[in-house]
């Protein structure tokens, strides 16, 4: 059985006299973009869109979207993430972690970093399960995979 969540701003649009479309989900959890449909794995996706809209500024307010993940920040030295109850204890620092950070493709040892993928927010993607074949190491419980957005020549900001 395949549980797939898509939580997007635009997942749903509605057209006049048309009804609600439903559009395709694109996530990169096979290290290539392809339509969440296809994936074989529990997913759980987050669109930038929605980080933005719900003004989410770190990872605590960002795993509320994301169903059996838990992430405890008492301390930014001790922080740990969860992904359906597996995960090291946050004073545990020399244990390696069981739930891989991959941010932009570079993976992070430590959990600690988690906060400085929630910028810029492209898409968040939750793979629960063991990742060890496409992720490396120290991913028994899962991955949080961030993908920030590439940088463009239009000078712009926020308000």
């Amino acid at each position: 059985m395949i549980l797939a969540l898509a939580c997007s701003s635009g997942a749903y649009s509605a057209q006049a006299g048309k009804g609600r479309l439903l559009e395709e989900v694109i996530v990169t959890a096979q290290k290539r973009s392809q339509s969440l449909q296809d994936v074989p794995m529990s997913v759980s996706a987050l669109s930038g869109d929605l980080a933005a809209e719900a003004a989410i500024t770190d990872a605590q307010d960002l795993v509320q979207y994301t169903p059996n993940v838990k992430f405890t920040a008492s301390n930014p030295q001790y922080s740990s993430t969860m992904i359906r109850g597996f995960g090291s204890p946050p004073l545990a620092r020399n244990i390696e972690p069981s739930v891989g950070l991959v941010i932009d493709g570079i993976s992070y040892g430590r959990s600690t970093f988690t906060n400085d993928g929630v910028f810029d927010l492209e898409r968040l993607e939750v793979l629960r399960g063991p990742q060890g074949t496409l992720f490396g190491k120290n991913t028994i419980a899962g991955v949080l995979n961030f993908t920030t957005k590439s940088p463009s020549l239009d000078t712009g900001g926020y308000d």
